[in-house]
């Protein structure tokens, strides 16, 4: 749902999200450049196929150059209403360059004024950047929708994102240390302040430490940003999107070959 109009006279549409697609340019297994196609998010009307907004002619004026997202957007797009008034108010997603992005939708939305619902105030804010690996060649790309939990803790809540890395277009691929993530949004409800950096690898935390054995850390203990899990067999990857249930992130991945370069029974 998603609301057209100003704050006196709109409509609540029934409306289709999604990213604009893939460039066959990800098909290059040996690079990562920037592509030409499918760098947007678009919204359009369910039952007339209107597009009602799209982030790069909203935000950047429908210049593909002015906008900072340089990679394809494949994958799902996360819907939230967080006010809970039945209409869309946040995007998150993620692009085939490793990128984790938020959108939204109406950053003066406590102002009260008539351009309430004209989601021209969009913000676009990139929260990870998780692509390129500790030595400069671990091309990680995600092909999925992230998932977005909410959870009470402490007299406080805690928005996580979890995905996880893997190239659907080769899924035989060997060459990428791929990982799965689970990351938090520090500005729950509260818009993203202009200071934010965006999170690398380097920032989180590995779930697990080099004799493969716990890391001893509380993703809630108001120090860490967010975790990683270093997928354990040569070519593992994930290729569907997680879920998050009780507390627990549960996710399926695909691995050609094992730890020791066999194929798995």
């Amino acid at each position: 749902k998603m609301r057209i109009g100003d704050t006196t006279t709109n409509v609540l549409k029934d409306v289709l999200v999604f990213g604009a697609g893939y460039d066959p340019a990800k098909d290059a297994e040996t690079s990562r450049v920037a592509d030409a196609l499918g760098k947007d998010v678009i919204i359009v009307d369910a039952l007339t196929g209107n597009i009602e907004w799209s982030l790069v002619d909203k935000l950047y004026g429908g210049s593909l150059g002015s906008s900072p997202i340089k990679h394809s957007i494949p994958g799902d797009i996360r819907v939230m209403d967080m006010d809970r008034n039945g209409a869309l108010d946040r995007l998150y997603f993620a692009d085939t360059g490793g990128n984790l992005w938020r959108v939204d939708m109406d950053k003066d939305i406590r102002d009260g004024d008539s351009t309430m619902y004209d989601y021209a105030d969009a913000g676009l804010t990139k929260l990870a950047d998780l692509g390129t690996g500790n030595n400069g060649s671990d091309y990680r790309k995600f092909f999925y929708e992230p998932d977005v939990a909410l959870m009470q803790y402490g007299g406080k809540t805690w928005l996580t994102i979890a995905l996880g890395s893997g190239y659907r277009t080769h899924p035989l691929n060997t060459n990428t240390k791929d990982r799965f993530y689970v990351l938090l949004d520090p500005n729950v409800y509260n818009e993203v302040p202009n200071t934010f950096v965006p999170l690398t690898n380097s920032d989180l935390t590995a779930a697990r430490n080099s004799q493969g054995l716990p890391n001893n850390f509380s993703l809630l203990d108001g120090v860490t940003k967010g975790w990683y899990y270093d997928l354990p067999n040569n070519g593992e990857k994930v290729l569907a999107p997680a879920v998050t249930f009780l507390n627990k992130a549960i996710f399926t991945t695909f691995a050609p070959v094992d730890e020791k370069g066999q194929a798995p029974s």
